[in-house]
């Protein structure tokens, strides 16, 4: 279950919340993915999240099996755990489907 800020109690703010919290995700994949593919400094790697780092040690290019473990471990549950919300609120922000008949309307 995902517990949201006290402030957030509309549908509208829950999903800007989890839409805002899925921006950072994508962040913080495209920044993994730079340390992967070219390497990020000490100063990138402290801007990582503490479950992050207390899980991979700083070098200067992430391993291929380290960057498995972040996928694996914490961007793909993180990422299903908030999109799942995101398609229940958009659903509930679906307006009933209209037909028209434009033949009849011109």
């Amino acid at each position: 279950m995902l517990n949201y800020p006290s402030e957030v109690v509309t549908a509208n703010q829950k999903i800007e919340y989890l839409y805002k919290a899925q921006e950072k995700l994508r962040l913080l994949y495209n920044l993994m993915g730079k340390w992967w593919k070219v390497g990020i400094t000490n100063d990138e790697y402290n801007l990582l999240p503490e479950k992050i780092r207390s899980r991979i040690a700083y070098s200067y290019r992430l391993t291929d099996k380290a960057w498995g473990i972040f996928q694996e471990e914490y961007f793909e549950p993180l990422s299903t755990f908030i999109c799942a919300p995101i398609n229940v609120q958009r659903e509930a922000f679906k307006q009933p489907e209209i037909t028209v008949d434009l033949e009849s309307m011109l």
